[in-house]
C-alpha cells in the first residue's frame, strides 16, 4: 500500500473523527510534502492518521505442492502490524505586513482596513510557511534523536527507530560505527563496502528496490571518489549507482550517517483529525493589535519502519 502527496487530499475518507480535512491543512501539509524526501518516486508512504498509524508486513511459506485431483491445504500465510506514535507539532509566529510591500499582494495590504486579509492571501501564507518548515521536518523524520551531536529532537526519526529495531532484533552487527569521515573521498567507497557486507539477502536480491542513501555532501564524496578512480560510466551530474545498487542522495539526511534499506518501508503518518490539525491566520490589523497576521499551526506527525531488512552507519564526529 503505498500513498503519496496526492493523497492528503483524500484523508478525510479514513479519518476517526471528522468527515472533512480543511482547506488550510490540505494546503499546509502539501507544502511541507514539496519535498524530495516525499517524492513518489523514492516510495516513502505517507499515512493519513489520528494519534497513530501502522505498517504492514507479511511472509509466505510452502505455498506451492505437487499437483493432486485431491490437495491438501499447505503452505502458510502471515501478516503483522506495528504501530507507531504522531507527535503534536506547533507553530506560532507572527507574519508582518511589511514583508509584502513591493510584491504581488501590496494592493492588499494596503487596502486591510476595507477588505481585511484576503482569502487567497491566507492560502498564500499558509503555504509559505508550510514550505519554510518542510527543511526542518524532514531533518527530524531522517535524524530525530539519532545520536549524532547535530540530530534534532522532536521526535524519533528514521534512522533512531531502525537503530533501534536491529539492536532489539539482535542484529546489532547491522548498526556500524564508520570509522572514517563518509565526507572524505578516498574513505566513502570502503565504508560502503563494509555496510553492504553485513546487508540481509533481502537487500542484496533486490537492487532495483534497495537504496544506499547519502546526505548531499557524502552523496559528492562518492562522486569525486569516481572521479579520482577514473571511471569513465557515471553521469557527469550525479552518482546513481554502487556495485549494482541504487544511490540516493537525501537533502535532509545528515552526512554523518548512511542508511541501506528500501525507502517503500518507510512510513510517515500525517495527522488528518480536526481534533489534532488546527491551521489558522489571524488578521491582528482588524483587532488593533499590529501590522501582522498570526499564524497558528497545531498538526502531528510521526515516524514509521517495516522489517529489519536494514543497514545504518554512523560517523560519531562530535
Amino acid at each position: 500500500m503505498k500513498e503519496t502527496k496526492e493523497n492528503v487530499k483524500l484523508a478525510a475518507s479514513i479519518t476517526q473523527t471528522t468527515d472533512t480535512v480543511s482547506r488550510e491543512a490540505e494546503i499546509f501539509y502539501n507544502a511541507i510534502l514539496d519535498t524530495p524526501t516525499f517524492d513518489e518516486s523514492l516510495g516513502v508512504q505517507v499515512i493519513p492518521a489520528r494519534d497513530k498509524f501502522a505498517l504492514v508486513t507479511g511472509s509466505t511459506s510452502s505455498l506451492i505442492q505437487s499437483y493432486s485431483s485431491t490437495p491438501t491445504v499447505a503452505g502458510t500465510i502471515t501478516t503483522s502490524d506495528e504501530e507507531f506514535s504522531i507527535t503534536k507539532q506547533l507553530i506560532f509566529t507572527n507574519f508582518e505586513y511589511d514583508n509584502l510591500r513591493n510584491t504581488m499582494w501590496n494592493d492588499a495590504i494596503m487596502n486591510m482596513d476595507d477588505q481585511g486579509l484576503p482569502a487567497d492571501l491566507e492560502e498564500w501564507i499558509i503555504d509559505f510557511v508550510g514550505r519554510e518548515t518542510k527543511s526542518t521536518l524532514a531533518n527530524n523524520l531522517w535524524n530525530g534523536n539519532g545520536g549524532l551531536a547535530s540530530d534534532p529532537t522532536s521526535f524519533n526519526g528514521w534512522g533512531k527507530i531502525i537503530q533501534d529495531k536491529l539492536v532489539a532484533a539482535s542484529l546489532g552487527s547491522r548498526v556500524i560505527a564508520l570509522a572514517s569521515d563518509p565526507t572524505d573521498a578516498s574513505n566513502i567507497e570502503g565504508l560502503i563496502d563494509g555496510m553492504i557486507a553485513q546487508a540481509p539477502r533481502a537487500l542484496v536480491a533486490d537492487k532495483e528496490g534497495t537504496r544506499i542513501m547519502l546526505g548531499p555532501v557524502t552523496y559528492h564524496a562518492l562522486f569525486r571518489a569516481y572521479q579520482q578512480n577514473a571511471y569513465s560510466n557515471i553521469p557527469t551530474d550525479n552518482v546513481d549507482m554502487f556495485g549494482g545498487f541504487r544511490v540516493q542522495m537525501i537533502d535532509n539526511l545528515s552526512d554523518d550517517r548512511i542508511i541501506i534499506g528500501k525507502p517503500s518501508n518507510l512510513g510517515l503518518g500525517l495527522a488528518v483529525s480536526s481534533d489534532i490539525v488546527n491551521i489558522n491566520v489571524t488578521d491582528k490589523y482588524a483587532l488593533g493589535d499590529g501590522n501582522f497576521a498570526r499564524i497558528y499551526a497545531n498538526f502531528g506527525v510521526g515516524a514509521g519502519v517495516a522489517t529489519t531488512d536494514w543497514v545504518i552507519g554512523e560517523y560519531p564526529n562530535t
